[in-house]
């Protein structure tokens, strides 16, 4: 009985991770700077809601930490309390981020380990 508990405890919170935030793992962005207003290198979205993000904006490239979530389309991210919003999908091993202001997208492929 104890066990059977474990494995519904354990099948429920991976459908949580899993079906609530499809962009968690590990993505690397197509194109360069020159290409779009923003980029991004590679992305890792954990299942904790914690994220670390090569970007480059404007043509600074920095790596940031923080935290992401999602709602429906949305992606937010807030790094040291600088939030960006973005609207995204996800189709198989590619995520499409887009700028919402200015209609921009970047498009990032899942890392295969």
């Amino acid at each position: 009985m104890r066990r059977s508990l474990t494995v519904l405890a354990s099948s429920a919170l991976l459908l949580a991770i899993g079906g609530c935030s499809s962009v968690v793992g590990t993505w690397a962005g197509r194109g360069s700077s020159a290409d779009a207003p923003f980029t991004f290198g590679n992305v890792s979205f954990v299942g904790d809601r914690t994220f670390t993000a090569e970007a480059s904006y404007g043509g600074n490239t920095r790596v940031q930490t923080g935290t992401w979530s999602t709602q429906g389309k949305d992606l937010t991210l807030d790094a040291a309390g600088t939030v960006r919003n973005y609207t995204f999908k996800v189709e198989g091993d590619m995520l499409v981020v887009t700028d919402p202001t200015s209609g921009r997208s970047v498009t990032l492929d899942r890392v295969r380990n």
